[in-house]
């Protein structure tokens, strides 16, 4: 009879430690279900347009625009200079 009872201890006790991880594991569940949600409303929310930023390649020609070229420069002090007498 003895045996018996320990069996049954033993059993109740797997059976207490079962219930409590199966609450942890819901618990679980249940975070990673409150997440996909966020996830899927962020998905399915409005997307606001980007705004179009210049492309590197339309920033370089206008700042070659604005820059002083200086080889251009000296040419034409070179080419006043020898006009003048």
């Amino acid at each position: 009879m003895a045996r018996v009872d320990e069996t049954r201890g033993k059993i109740e006790q797997q059976l207490t430690s079962d219930n409590n991880l199966r609450g942890e594991l819901q618990t679980v569940i249940d975070e990673n279900q409150r997440l996909q949600d966020q996830i899927n409303a962020g998905f399915s929310a409005p997307q606001r347009a980007a705004t179009p930023s210049p492309s590197p390649a339309s920033q370089a020609a206008q700042a070659g625009a604005q820059a002083v070229d200086p080889l251009g420069q000296w040419g034409k002090k070179i080419g006043s200079d020898q006009t003048q007498p």
